[in-house]
């Protein structure tokens, strides 16, 4: 799955970066920035996972989570969570897992591979912003 995304991004001429079994990439959204990272350790399956620019402090858990299941109910496809241990503590993501056929290649992967990153990047134009604010605001909305 690794070397099709790989000659997908490629394909596409997005620059990307390989970290083991994770290949990311910035993407210039309608409000901020932030960057795309599509894991591939399983040949069938395609998690995307977009992630905002700004950490959400310790502090403000529960009211980010609020604002995320608010954010969730309004959107079909994917989900927005929040990493709240380890390593990525603080990470908001939108995140989104396909199943890809082993047999799907060629203009169907490519076809396919459109498809989800569009709705992505829409996922993350319309509420990333909502998103950064609910990480950095004071107030309990």
């Amino acid at each position: 799955m690794k070397e099709k995304i790989k000659a997908y991004y490629e394909s596409k001429n997005i620059r990307y970066i390989e970290n083991d079994n994770i290949l990311s990439f910035g993407v210039n959204g309608k409000d901020t920035f932030w960057t795309t990272a599509v894991r591939t350790d399983d040949d069938s399956i395609i998690n995307i996972y977009s992630i905002i620019p700004t950490k959400v402090p310790v502090g403000r858990y529960d009211t980010f989570i609020k604002a995320l299941n608010a954010l969730n109910v309004n959107i079909r496809y994917g989900s927005f969570e929040l990493v709240t241990d380890g390593e990525g503590a603080g990470e908001a993501r939108c995140r989104t897992s396909v199943f890809v056929p082993e047999s799907l290649d060629g203009g169907a992967f490519t076809e396919l591979m459109d498809s989800v990153l569009t709705l992505h990047e829409g996922i993350m134009d319309a509420f990333a912003a909502e998103m950064i604010k609910a990480a950095c605001s004071d107030s309990e909305e």
